[in-house]
């Protein structure tokens, strides 16, 4: 991530732009279009799931869809986390909450 920071250092340099926000709306573009993404691949597999004769792959793709996606944002939320220090203690309640 703080590579990623320095990049966008160079950019606030020239542009006037923070560079943490740059970062932010970069994670959050990225998680969108990741959720897209997932959720088309899910639904991909639950419509194949749903011609197979087993009634489990069902049920199996529908359980899955949800908490996969909640993963997905819980894990963005800790990389935009990083982008500021002050969110250490932040940062532990959220890695205690996931586990």
């Amino acid at each position: 991530m703080n590579t990623l920071l320095q990049y966008f250092s160079d950019f606030e340099a020239t542009e006037g732009v923070p560079a943490e926000l740059l970062t932010l709306a970069m994670l959050l573009v990225l998680g969108a279009a990741a959720h897209v993404l997932l959720s088309f691949f899910v639904g991909r597999l639950h419509k194949l799931a749903e011609g197979s004769f087993m009634r489990w792959d069902d049920i199996l793709m529908t359980a899955l869809h949800t908490p996969l996606r909640m993963a997905l944002w819980v894990f963005l939320l800790y990389l935009a986390l990083d982008v500021y220090p002050a969110t250490v203690s932040l940062k532990a309640m959220l890695l205690k909450a996931v586990d």
